[in-house]
């Protein structure tokens, strides 16, 4: 799965569990970011990633940066900063998504590019 795919559905997720909890579900919300935020920390592994990471690394990261800064003061215009910045990659995500027409392997998975002599089980 494509990092913009893997993001797009935790903010999509994120956002149900903040807005739609009570006390907005701060502690909800960072639970299913907190494995995609592993993953950017842990860098890219192909181009697609990096391509990723050169989009939308400096906005999630400050995102988080206010998440953090709200965890240590309480301060309810961090949260705000977080979801403008969250919705704003929300947005370019979709949109990128929605005109995504095809991959190219070797951005994707230069791994299985490089693969040979597979064999495919076909179910039934």
């Amino acid at each position: 799965i494509l990092w913009a795919e893997l993001w797009h559905e935790a903010l999509e997720q994120a956002y149900r569990r903040y807005f739609y909890s009570e006390n907005h579900g701060v502690e909800a919300m960072m639970q299913v970011l907190a494995p995609l935020y592993q993953k950017l920390d842990g860098g890219a592994a192909t181009t697609s990633e990096a391509h990723f990471i050169s989009l939308h690394g400096t906005d999630l990261k400050a995102a988080l940066g206010h998440c953090r800064e709200f965890t240590r003061t309480g301060s309810e215009v961090q949260l705000q900063s977080a979801w403008s910045r969250y919705y704003s990659v929300l947005m370019q995500l979709t949109r990128h998504l929605q005109e995504a027409k095809t991959l190219q392997l070797q951005h994707v998975s230069p791994r299985l590019l490089e693969a040979r002599d597979l064999e495919l089980a076909v179910p039934g």
